[in-house]
């Protein structure tokens, strides 16, 4: 290894790190050695044991063996090796390893069928619980996150009818403290309340963030703790208002203007008309410098007047927009759903 180069070794993913050093000290490790690392690393932390199940009898295993995306059958430039997205339709891929050691194409519909497969329902569910720790949560704090969720969904806009708000507010409830993400709820929404992809995303995120919040709140005030600490996420996706806000102590019976920790609505400072404007152009110029170009592109490239490049999505109408860097983030809040608060409350526990 040439000198000064395990520096940049910090740039590594932990595990491929690992994974590197256990290499090493298996290279050098003088013979007749015991067989841990040299380097003090245990090989058996950097593969932790998963629950598999094996295919029986006549079982077919899910997810193409071959160079062909398993949405749209298109054959693939490349295989890819991780999550991507195909350039004929523009739907997601993912890379999963099956119980013959393989490594399968799957398409969004083939991930929860593959994983049964993998793993079982039995499996997956004593694993889960192995490791999970249910919350604790006493009569007064279930009816106050009850309201709380109630109130929400009446003021979203949605249109959801008040009859069925209490089973509404149950299963976001359950699929929260279940330890799911915010699609699973989105998805509830499109398909039992016929919500927009969009409108679904963000009552979704909010629903999420605003339960967890509550929830941290409860529990400090449970303990005693009547005060805390504004504490956000360090990156560029923190919205003015939120970083003006970090560092700085609060009362729990005295909010700051937009509420505590996760109850901002971040995604009307950060991108206030996400979803009026469609983000993408729909001619065949340069979203960077409006160049007309000489043919429409059908995947990712640069343009050959500014040389930056142009990304090719489909959006929720069905349509293929040109994208320049600055509208990726835009367009994912509008298609995807918008940026919730990620600040967190940190308690201040007084002796």
């Amino acid at each position: 290894m040439p000198a000064g180069q395990h520096r940049n070794l910090h740039r590594f993913p932990v595990t491929m790190r690992l994974r590197f050093l256990s290499l090493l000290a298996k290279l050098f490790r003088p013979k007749g050695a015991a067989p841990e690392d040299a380097l003090g690393i245990d090989r058996i932390a950097l593969e932790p044991p998963v629950i598999t199940r094996t295919l029986s009898p006549g079982e077919i295993p899910i997810g193409r063996l071959d160079c062909e995306c398993p949405n749209c059958g298109v054959v693939l430039v490349k295989r890819p090796r991780g999550k991507t997205r195909c350039r004929s339709c523009q739907k997601y891929i993912w890379v999963r390893w099956n119980t013959e050691g393989q490594q399968v194409l799957l398409s969004e519909e083939m991930l929860e069928p593959f994983n049964r497969q993998k793993y079982g329902d039995d499996e997956t569910n004593k694993a889960v619980e192995s490791i999970s720790v249910d919350p604790e949560l006493t009569p007064k704090m279930r009816a106050t996150i009850r309201k709380m969720l109630t109130d929400f969904l009446l003021q979203s806009g949605a249109g959801i009818p008040a009859a069925r708000i209490p089973a509404l507010q149950q299963q976001i409830q359950a699929s929260v403290f279940a330890g799911d993400r915010s699609d699973r709820i989105r998805k509830m929404l499109q398909t039992d309340f016929g919500l927009a992809q969009h409108l679904a995303a963000r009552i979704a995120a909010q629903a999420d963030s605003l339960l967890v919040s509550k929830w941290r709140e409860l529990r400090a005030r449970d303990v005693g703790c009547t005060r805390y600490k504004w504490s956000t996420s360090h990156d560029e996706r923190v919205c003015p208002r939120c970083r003006a806000l970090q560092g700085k102590i609060f009362s729990w019976d005295n909010p700051p203007e937009g509420g505590h920790p996760g109850e901002c609505e971040c995604w009307r400072l950060v991108c206030p008309d996400y979803a009026k404007v469609p983000v993408g152009r729909l001619d065949s110029r340069c979203p960077n410098c409006e160049v007309e170009l000489p043919s429409r592109p059908r995947g990712k490239t640069k343009c050959r007047s500014c040389k930056k490049s142009i990304w090719v999505r489909t959006n929720s109408e069905g349509h293929q927009v040109l994208l320049s860097e600055e509208m990726l983030a835009d367009f994912d809040r509008q298609e995807f759903g918008p940026e919730t608060c990620r600040c967190i409350a940190m308690p201040i526990i007084e002796w």
